[in-house]
């Protein structure tokens, strides 16, 4: 992947020179810096870590003393780190339920969800999760359902490949490969950690920020 390749992916494509991208901001205010090539590629694992720097504006307190507090709360007991939305998504059948109901063996939920319609998607996607969904048509579903939406067409082409018999619905989540099994049923143990945690937060006997 190239300095263009990146900018084009946080910003509007095609509009800018390397030059322009490497010393301007582009329109959501990403701007790609320390830039270094090297003979082989990040893989898995590589990354030591992230550092940010927050910055609060416009912040409300009863007091300057109240924020001193409210930093020393967090410096000395932390905060619950959660994923959020930018590891669950915000689709309206997220990836953790889907992963919940694969940890139950609940398999034809799970089938269901990904399968189901779902406001956003490009029309073409639409339109193929609605022949399945209301018309039950496997062949015009299938057929209508671009090759990119990867797990949606490997569950279809199980059900053509049994001759419409949807009734295996365990060896259909199978076809979808166990990477795609895996990260659903990841993030659905992840979202119960944290549901577990804030809980254990909740009930622990622990000094709150006067911010809260």
């Amino acid at each position: 992947m190239t300095v263009e390749d990146v900018w084009d992916k946080c910003n509007q494509p095609g509009r800018r020179t390397q030059e322009e991208i490497l010393q301007e901001r582009g329109e959501r205010g990403i701007r790609v810096a320390d830039v270094d090539y090297r003979k082989g590629h990040l893989q898995l694992g590589m990354l030591k870590g992230n550092e940010f720097i927050i910055t609060l504006r416009n912040v409300k307190a009863p007091s300057v003393e109240a924020i001193d507090q409210s930093m020393e709360v967090l410096k000395t007991k932390g905060f619950i780190n959660y994923y959020g939305m930018q590891r669950f998504g915000t689709a309206s059948v997220p990836t953790h339920a889907i992963g919940l109901a694969l940890l139950r063996s609940e398999w034809a939920k799970a089938i269901d969800m990904i399968l189901r319609p779902r406001p956003g998607e490009t029309p073409e996607i639409q339109e193929a999760r609605l022949a399945w969904a209301v018309e039950r048509d496997l062949d015009k579903a299938l057929r209508l359902m671009p090759r990119r939406v990867v797990a949606e067409r490997c569950i279809l082409e199980s059900f053509q490949r049994a001759r419409g018999d949807t009734r295996n619905v365990l060896g259909a989540l199978s076809s979808v490969g166990a990477g795609a099994e895996a990260e659903d049923v990841e993030e659905g143990v992840e979202f119960m950690d944290e549901a577990g945690e804030a809980e254990a937060i909740g009930l622990k006997d622990a000094d709150k920020s006067p911010l809260e």
